[in-house]
């Protein structure tokens, strides 16, 4: 029998341990190095010559004294200026004291030690640009969006996401206010999407019009943003939202076989908006391993980036995690998809494999839909405006431009699916309602809709470009032509 004791506050406290080891919950160490959040610049990234700041953002406390950075251009030492690190971001950072050498390759190496002395080292490797950094950002998106109405008063976060890479040092409760005032506990850069998201630390105000200003935010270049501090304006409704959102579907789907090898990305879309910092290469994985280069956030949906070649005829598992609604409600059901990979990767380009009506049709009513089918899967980010264009331009209404693109099975499309269609189809249309009476899209598939004043008996030709399928492999230009008639 051994006798010991433990000192709690003034309170001294013996304990007997009958053995010659014993184990006490809650007085054991902490003996997991840090986790890595985020990080700038990030692994392959391409940087200007004037960055003014490299970060790296962990997951607990730090022991400055205890880490280090070191920085390497073209086998010279880059000096750096000391580390800092802020507690309530996380972020450990130095400032760049020289613009580095153009069109070098830099190795960037992080030494970090935890509060308890567990060690972490981060090597990024990244290459500088021929050219310096003059351009301004901009705000790309925020959530909730700007004029947004019915906000739910339990707004968990609110996220800017800018055009480019910032100096996330910036992205603080201190650099964030709102009209009326809101309190914030914590602000979090995400590098993969460029995008900070501020954590609200008490509930909204029913029907209630909020201002939040971002302000003295640059980018990794000491730019400021253009137009002045980015700022948004909400107004929340009268209920709290206390539904948990849900995976949609995934791409690749679940239980897919014969899943290219050369698979570019990984995707989840979600039943509602999400929060966006979330969407991001430590709150994403696969097993077997798979290496994630970066995720970005768009639409409801979270894509993520893959890194080099999956293994041949292998099942993979991969799975999102940490995922809330902008509430801050969890993820309902699962988050993870599985899928199989063929034997050999996809070199093959998909083409068109079917237009209704057919290339060369006469006789179609002016406001006939048109669809397109391809001769594979395509992925839904390949369905723009900009991937379609129609000559002449048809007027007084048209331009040469659709109004929209929409996939099969969303909301909007209005052309019933072709079983005869094994691949995917788009739907690009002109919301034209003078010429057809147009009614409101819903339902139906992808097809490439086109209505509206093509004065008859006049030919017109739709040009489908730069489609890309899963593994990245472009279509050749493809055109269909008709002539509507009266």
């Amino acid at each position: 029998m051994r006798a010991f004791s433990v000192l709690f506050g003034s309170s001294l406290v013996f304990l007997v341990a009958c053995s010659a080891q014993i184990d006490i919950a809650g007085l054991t160490g902490d003996s997991s190095p840090p986790a890595i959040t985020a990080q700038n610049p990030v692994d392959d990234a391409t940087v200007a010559p004037n960055i003014n700041r490299a970060s790296i953002t962990v997951d607990e406390e730090v022991n400055v004294s205890e880490s280090s950075v070191t920085l390497v251009c073209a086998g010279t030492s880059i000096s750096l200026g000391n580390l800092s690190f802020d507690s309530l971001t996380r972020v450990l950072s130095a400032a760049l004291q020289q613009d580095l050498p153009l069109g070098a390759s830099c190795t960037l190496t992080w030494n970090i030690t935890d509060a308890s002395d567990n060690p972490r080292t981060v090597v990024v490797t990244f290459n500088v640009s021929n050219a310096l950094d003059a351009t301004s950002p901009t705000v790309s998106s925020s959530e909730p969006s700007n004029g947004a109405t019915g906000v739910s008063t339990n707004l968990a976060t609110l996220t800017f996401t800018f055009s480019e890479a910032m100096d996330g040092t910036r992205c603080a409760p201190s650099n964030i206010s709102c009209s009326p005032t809101l309190t914030f506990a914590s602000c979090s850069y995400n590098s993969d999407n460029n995008s900070c998201t501020c954590t609200l630390s008490s509930s909204l105000t029913s029907d209630t019009s909020y201002t939040c200003t971002l302000s003295s935010q640059t980018d990794a270049a000491g730019n400021s943003v253009s137009g002045g501090n980015p700022s948004v304006t909400f107004t929340t409704g009268s209920t709290a939202d206390t539904t948990s959102p849900t995976v949609s579907s995934f791409e690749p789907a679940n239980n897919a076989t014969g899943v290219a090898t050369n698979l570019s990305s990984i995707k989840a879309n979600f039943s509602e908006t999400m929060n966006s910092g979330l969407c991001s290469t430590s709150n994403a994985s696969c097993s077997p391993s798979i290496t994630l280069s970066s995720c970005t956030y768009s639409s409801n949906s979270c894509s993520c980036a893959i890194s080099g070649s999956l293994s041949a005829s292998t099942t993979y598992t991969c799975t999102f995690s940490g995922q809330k609604d902008t509430a801050g409600n969890d993820l309902s059901g699962s988050a993870s998809t599985s899928f199989t990979t063929a034997a050999a990767a996809d070199t093959t380009a998909p083409t068109v494999s079917k237009a209704v009506p057919a290339n060369g049709d006469l006789n179609q009513s002016i406001c006939q839909p048109i669809y397109i089918c391809f001769s594979e899967t395509i992925n839904s980010d390949q369905c723009t405006t900009a991937n379609a264009t129609y000559t002449p331009a048809a007027s007084p209404e048209g331009s040469g431009s659709f109004s929209y693109c929409c996939v099969e099975g969303e909301a909007g499309c209005t052309t019933p699916k072709d079983p005869s269609c094994s691949g995917t189809v788009f739907e690009w249309g002109l919301d034209w309602p003078t010429i057809c009476g147009n009614a409101a899209r819903s339902g139906g598939s992808q097809t490439w809709n086109v209505r509206g004043n093509l004065s008859a008996p006049q030919q017109y030709t739709i040009t489908i470009q730069n489609v890309k399928d899963p593994s990245g492999n472009t279509m050749t230009n493809s055109s269909v032509s008709w002539t509507p008639q009266d």
